[in-house]
């Protein structure tokens, strides 16, 4: 049975520890603008999430279902919100991205997008893992009743429950007597809709995916991450994508003739 330990930051980079995941932000001599407006942005779940916060309120958010197509689709989505919003690029005080476990091609682009982005406006980059911003969307009140579910390749499944803190990978049949074994009430996931309706039926009875009004908005769980950082000094350094399995790579048969 495989494990996988959640992120944690280089040694050069300050980080606030929440629940068993991190809030990354590189120490540096830029401090945030007085008005502060972050640009976050997820491309690490089934659904992609874009939001303007603030530290008073969540000035705009927009998901959808991610697809194929995000390189096309995410940066325009983004200068949408901004002009909206009568926003530009210039007016962020910073970037935020989760920076997965995810899909390889759909994480890929979110976190070059938010790299970017953040190099060219010179704004600290902050970021979190995928499994602390979905703990982070459960209401308070489910936190401690709750298990979080990511993809990890194939019909396996990462599992983190909220008594540990590094998740297991198991099968997704394993998941019934899994869940029933920690007496888990409620499951969160980032999974694509096929898988999740698998992962789904394979639930204890008594166990019930969360939905709705169990669960905040991308946006309100970006701020709650920040937390205390709102205006501490930070600068830009580049984010790597988190996997939990390497890509498969299909090497060229190509021959080299000389």
């Amino acid at each position: 049975m495989a494990a996988f330990r959640p992120y944690s930051p280089p040694k050069s980079q300050t980080s606030i520890s929440c629940f068993s995941d991190r809030l990354s932000i590189a120490p540096g001599p830029t401090i945030f603008k007085t008005i502060l407006i972050i640009l976050a942005i997820n491309s690490a779940t089934a659904k992609t999430a874009i939001a303007l916060v603030s530290m008073e309120k969540v000035v705009l958010q927009k998901s959808w279902l991610s697809g194929r197509n995000e390189a096309e689709k995410l940066l325009p989505e983004i200068s949408s919100a901004l002009q909206k919003c009568q926003k530009t690029f210039s007016d962020l005080a910073a970037i935020f991205v989760v920076a997965g476990p995810g899909s390889f091609t759909g994480l890929r682009v979110g976190v070059t997008i938010a790299n970017a982005l953040a190099f060219a406006a010179k704004v600290p980059l902050l970021s979190c893992d995928t499994f602390q911003l979905l703990h982070s969307t459960i209401v308070p009140a489910k936190r401690t009743k709750t298990a979080i579910i990511l993809a990890a390749g194939g019909p396996n499944i990462a599992v983190l429950l909220p008594t540990k803190n590094k998740a297991e990978i198991i099968s997704e049949e394993k998941i019934k007597s899994w869940l029933q074994h920690a007496k888990i009430s409620y499951v969160i996931t980032g999974l694509q809709p096929e898988q999740r309706d698998r992962v789904k039926k394979n639930l204890p009875p008594k166990t019930m995916m969360l939905a709705g009004k169990n669960l905040q908005t991308f946006g309100q769980a970006v701020k709650e991450i920040l937390g205390e950082e709102w205006g501490k000094r930070g600068n830009f350094k580049p984010v790597q994508p988190i996997y939990l399995r390497k890509p498969n790579i299909t090497k060229s048969k190509k021959e080299n003739f000389t």
